[in-house]
């Protein structure tokens, strides 16, 4: 960045010492110097328009230098900013500088070196916070993209299965299907109930471990054209598929599905451990209406905490 693109800002009540620092900025090419007199003053201009450097007398009333420094870096922290401190002192002592450091202030500079230091000590905050602040930006950018990335993806990190997006996408293909070809919709709804268990009692390597196993049993167990999906937030998988008849979609279809995942432990990096699946069966046909797809899974979820209870696979059929 050019020094003539650097927010600066002077926090200084003898307005001398400030002229001085401000003519001496300025020659060096420094154009974009504030000056404040006292600290409030300071943190309202910062609050409009943050800086990049920051040049602060210790002694100022009301508010010191390094009660205008912790302000500051509470700024930045709700900002996403970095600013660079200066302190001005008349005391140069290690006590003094210990003080100032641990009030987060970055550089140290006698009042009476000011002509000979100053523009020194500027040249090394410019590549400080030059660096710092490209670094925060980047990591903005980065956490966007990220945030875009999760948005946008249809698949579930730890099982490879499509996540809560595609669930929704095909609920809609299949209740089109009911209403274009007729059939009905299946949609199964499976949880690990005692998934908060696990957790307590494993790392969440292995959390994931049994999850992911759960995923490929649970493909073995249905049809290659059955979508399988996975809600992240709660471990809860769902199987969209569109049947043939409506008594297709019954508890005795799918009881070799519950079985083979609550019967079988799977084995794992920390031995055998067994899951205590909930399942719940939702259907739709023509005849009972059509409902919107989160209406649909809304209520097949709603079914899973019955089953959860019950430890039966619930069977609801939507609109009857």
């Amino acid at each position: 960045m050019p020094d003539s693109e650097l927010s600066i800002l002077v926090v200084d009540d003898a307005k001398f010492s400030s002229a001085i620092i401000n003519k001496t900025l300025t020659g060096e090419g420094f154009t974009d110097v504030r000056l404040a007199e006292h600290g409030k003053e300071a943190l309202t201009q910062m609050r409009s328009r943050p800086a990049h450097i920051a040049v602060v007398d210790w002694m100022m009333p009301e508010m010191d230098g390094l009660t205008l420094t912790r302000e500051i870096r509470k700024l930045d922290a709700a900002s996403n900013h970095f600013t660079y401190v200066v302190l001005l002192s008349a005391h140069d002592d290690a006590g003094a500088l210990t003080e100032a450091f641990e009030a987060g202030v970055d550089d140290f500079v006698n009042k009476s070196a000011i002509r000979a230091e100053l523009i020194p000590r500027f040249r090394a905050a410019v590549r400080i916070t030059t660096g710092y602040n490209a670094m925060l930006n980047n990591n903005k950018a980065l956490a966007g993209d990220v945030a875009e990335l999760r948005h946008t993806n249809t698949l579930d990190p730890v099982t490879g299965l499509g996540n809560d997006r595609m669930t929704i996408q095909h609920i809609v293909d299949t209740l089109r299907q009911v209403e274009r070809r007729g059939g009905a919709s299946c949609l199964l709804t499976l949880g690990i109930k005692n998934l908060s268990d696990l957790e307590r009692a494993y790392e969440q390597v292995v959390v994931d471990e049994v999850v992911r196993l759960t995923a490929d049993r649970l493909r073995q167990l249905l049809r290659p054209l059955d979508t399988i999906t996975r809600s992240s937030d709660d471990s809860t998988f769902c199987a969209i598929m569109h049947v043939p008849k409506l008594e297709d979609c019954s508890a005795s279809s799918f009881r070799r599905v519950f079985e083979g995942l609550n019967l079988r432990s799977f084995k794992t990096a920390e031995g055998y451990i067994a899951v205590d699946i909930g399942l719940s069966i939702t259907a739709c046909h023509s005849d009972f209406g059509i409902p919107e797809p989160e209406q649909y899974l809304e209520l097949a979820r709603e079914k899973l905490a019955e089953a959860y209870e019950t430890g039966l696979i619930s069977t609801t059929i939507w609109g009857k």
